[in-house]
This record gives C-alpha cells, structure tokens and sequence, in this order.
C-alpha cells in the first residue's frame, strides 16, 4: 500500500465516508515496512470510529514489520481489549513491556487488563506508574478519577479530576460532578455540569450527567429532554445494528423452533453460574449478593462465553455462524472437548483454585445452548425487570462502550422482549437449569428470594449474601454506583416519571409486559 494510498483512505473517513475507506483499503495489499507509521495511523483511525474488527488486523500487520517495537504491541492489545479479549491483550502489553518497561500506553492498558481479572491492587499500581510516566496525560488522570469514584475513594478522585481539569477543563469539570453528585451535592454537581458544557456544548457525556442531576432534584421534565438530546448527540460505535440484531435474533428462533423440548438436566455444583438478562435488568446487584457467598466466586462481565462462540466458529470456517456451531457441537465432541478445555483453562487462570464461578455477562442470554453444550449442569439465572425500567435505565446511562439499543426507547424493548422470549425458550430446548428471577421480588424482599436462589444452586443460605454495599470487589460496569448503595426498591417504576417517552411501545414488548403483569 503506498503512502498516497493511505492518505486517500485516511481522507476518507475524516469525512466520515467509511464505506469508501473501506472499498479502497481492500483493493490494494498491506504493505511495506516503510509504511508502517502511516498503516498505524490508519488502524487508530478505524479503531477510533468504532471499527476494532477493521483496525487489528492492519495493527497485526504493523506488528508483523515491526515486531520489537512496543508500540505496535500496545496498539494489538488495545484493539484485543476493545474486543474483549482481556487474556490475549494482557499478554500482548506484556510483550510490549518486554520491549519497553516504561511504555507508558501499555502500562495504562495493563491497567485494564489486570483489572478485569480482579487484580484491583496490580492494576492500580500500573495505573500510578502510567500517570507518572505520562506526565499526567489526560485520558490516565481520568481513568484514575473513575477508577476512584467506582472504588467510592472520593476525595481521591476529586484530586484527580481536579488535576485534569486543568488540562481538560470539560472532562475534569465532568468527572468533578459526579463526585459531587456522589455526595449528593446537586448544585456544585450542575454547577459543574454547566462549566463542562460551556466548554463543550455538544459533548454527550456531559447532558447524561445534566439530566441525572435534575432527575435528582426531581425535575422530570428537564430531564427528560436532556436525556434525548444526551441520546441524540452520542456517537453510534461498534458495528451491531438493529437490522443485524433483529437477523440474529430471528435466525435463533427459528433455530430453536426446529427443536424439542428437554428434561432440565440437575444442576451441577462443580460448574458455573451464570447470571443473565437484559442489560439494565439488575444483573449486578445480584451477582454482588452471590459473591458474597462463601461458596460462589464472582468474574464479573466476562466474555468467556463469546470468547468460546469465536473459536467454535473459526474451527468450522467458512460462513458459519451461531446457528451452525450449535449444530456442530451436538455432532462433534472434538469441538465440544476443545472448548470445555479452554472454558476449564479460562476458569483456572480468572478464579481462585476450585472455585465455583459466577459469570454475569447479561447477554449470554442468547447464548444458552452454548452454555449448555460447554459447560452441563450450571445454572443460569435470569432476571426479569418491567422492561420500561430496563429500557429507561438503558437509555438514561452514558456507557463506556455503547449499547447499541441504548439509544432509542423502542429499540431497548425490543432487546428486552427477545432477552425474555429467547432465554426462556433456549433453556427449555437444552434442558438448562433456569431459574426467572423477578428484579422486584428480589428488591422487596431480598432474603426469602435469595434462599430460593441459592436453594436452587443447591447452596445454604448466608446472611452476609444481604449485605451488597459491603462487599469491597471492585464492579467495573455501570452499575457500580446503584451496587453500592445496597439492595432497595426505588428504582421500581422509575420510568412513571418520564411516561411521555412510553406513549407507544412497541406490539412484540407490550405482548410481554402484559404477560408478566406488568401494567
């Protein structure tokens, strides 16, 4: 690929033309070594638009020209890391680590890694090490500022916002309100908010945490419309559409129409248990509360599970998808054995010795007859939320990684009502052990439905289960603030307040509130 080559595709997606840039790139052959910074620029510019899956292979290829550079490393492993991938992008930092001890994008990324394994304690200090280094580049300070805030270390991390705000000023002025939204300090949190956005009047991220201000100091109707103009402003990342979706999801049910339903296999108390749902459904608060189970060990929002959909579905090539790799496994114990080895692998490496995990990845929903196949006899839980909390919730949070109904209302129930038609469905085709846990039964009354969950994992009950704020596990999603406030009931019918957005939901999600009673 020549240099005038990569400026062109380079040109193109400045414009936002990524059709284009991508019809170019294909036509010619990646590239000579004399290439290699500008091939870089063009992977940071794909993986800068959401593009990871278009931006690593150009990246491996960087790697291949330039294999003792730590930077070409680092570049793979944050790509690695967008994917989920934390094993492969931890060993990859490693690597550039090898080259460069004092990297300080590998260390701001080992950071990452280290951190979605539980080693809260290694990746912090990698964290420190990378600000040092950097000289307190701005995206350090605010990763250190989060992590803080996740932590509820809060004047810690209004010593880093502030920091950065000196460098940043609507980043800093961002992270400075949620510490003082934290503290319940509405009006220094809006008077922050209002510094961000007099810097950035367009900036996302910014009229997310407006609207969570006013909707604290109960001004629904403001809130309201900044919480559609915070949707309206935010970038659509990643590549999953609601076409894709509804494709995925349709293919799923036809797959799972063809068969028959099975006995629930017992449940196994050597394998996992998974938590699944609809994002938003209360999935965290209740795998906090399992964690907290002398029996049971908690590895968060893992991609084990994709991880284990990928290799499957490389091994058969071609045009296989899903559908087919659940074929495959009924038919090849090869492949079934493969991926049970790597599932006990991944296990080993992410759990202390022997322990039973909990994985709490929400949309492993549709990803039920994997489970089943992979790993015989765990439990899955499922919780089910009165989807306009679910879709509400979804709508009204800025997510690190976007969600891709999270933008639109109708989208978000449309993703709820397939969670709970696909999830019931699957578990009954594959003889899961499936549990349907109600997120307000469990908020009412939080004893009595944890006895009948652990009774179904075949677990005593624990009173320390109870005491959700308590436990120090660092929760790395969006809900870490709500999970630290204890288990409680006032999200209940939340989205009463903003009914203007539910004046019409859609036939599919209507038929399912009614179902569930939900009025």
């Amino acid at each position: 690929m020549s240099e005038p080559t990569i400026d062109r595709i380079l040109q193109h997606l400045e414009k936002g033309q990524s059709g284009e840039a991508y019809a170019l790139q294909s036509t010619v052959v990646l590239a000579r070594e004399e290439d290699s910074a500008q091939l870089a620029s063009l992977g940071r510019a794909w993986r800068g638009r959401g593009y990871t899956p278009l931006a690593l292979p150009i990246f491996n290829r960087v790697l291949d020209l330039c294999p003792e550079q730590a930077e070409a490393w680092a570049n793979v492993a944050w790509c690695l890391m967008d994917l989920g991938q934390h094993p492969l992008a931890e060993e990859s930092f490693r690597r550039a680590l090898e080259r460069d001890p004092d990297h300080p994008s590998s260390l701001f990324g080992m950071y990452g890694a280290l951190l979605s394994r539980g080693d809260v304690q290694t990746a912090l200090q990698k964290l420190v090490r990378a600000r040092e280094l950097s000289g307190g580049a701005p995206a350090v300070l605010a990763a250190l500022a989060k992590h803080h805030l996740t932590a509820l270390n809060l004047d810690a991390a209004e010593a880093a916002a502030r920091e950065l705000a000196h460098k940043e000023p609507s980043a800093g002025h961002m992270l400075l309100c949620r510490v003082a939204f934290r503290r319940k300090d509405y009006e220094t949190a809006m008077d922050h908010v209002e510094r961000s956005l007099a810097d950035r009047p367009e900036w996302y991220q910014a009229w997310f945490w407006k609207a969570d201000v006013l909707h604290a100091q109960a001004k629904y109707p403001e809130a309201a419309k900044a919480y559609v103009r915070a949707n309206h402003l935010a970038p659509r990342k990643g590549l999953v559409t609601l076409e894709g979706f509804s494709k995925d999801a349709e293919a799923l049910r036809k797959h799972v129409a063809s068969m028959l339903e099975r006995a629930p296999t017992p449940v196994d108390p050597q394998q996992p248990v998974f938590v699944v749902g609809s994002p938003r459904s209360g999935t965290s608060i209740l795998t906090q509360a399992l964690d907290n189970h002398s029996g049971l060990y908690s590895v968060g929002e893992s991609q084990l599970v994709p991880s284990l959909a990928q290799v499957g579905i490389a091994r058969l090539g071609g045009e296989a998808g899903v559908i087919e790799l659940l074929r495959a496994l009924g038919t090849q114990s090869e492949l079934q054995d493969e991926l049970r080895d790597r599932a006990r692998v991944w296990i080993e490496t992410h759990a202390p010795a022997g322990a039973r995990i909990v994985d709490k990845l929400p949309g492993n929903v549709f990803s039920l007859g994997l489970i089943a196949h992979v790993f015989p006899g765990a439990a899955v839980v499922q919780m089910v939320r009165d989807g306009r909390d679910v879709a509400f919730s979804a709508f009204s949070i800025c997510f690190e990684q976007a969600l891709w109904h999270s933008y639109a209302i109708d989208d978000a129930l449309l993703e709820w009502s397939h969670a709970l038609e696909l999830g019931h469905a699957l578990a009954d085709r594959y003889g899961v052990p499936y549990r349907r846990q109600r997120y307000e039964a469990f908020t009412r009354a939080p004893r009595e439905e944890l006895e009948a969950i652990l009774g179904f994992l075949g677990l005593p009950f624990e009173d320390r289960c109870l005491e959700v704020a308590d436990n120090r596990r660092f929760v790395a999603t969006a809900s870490y603030a709500q999970v630290r406030d204890g288990i409680h009931s006032r999200s209940v019918a939340k989205w009463r307040h903003y009914a203007q957005l539910f004046e019409e939901i859609p036939e599919h999600a209507q038929r399912a509130l009614t179902e569930l009673g939900y009025t």
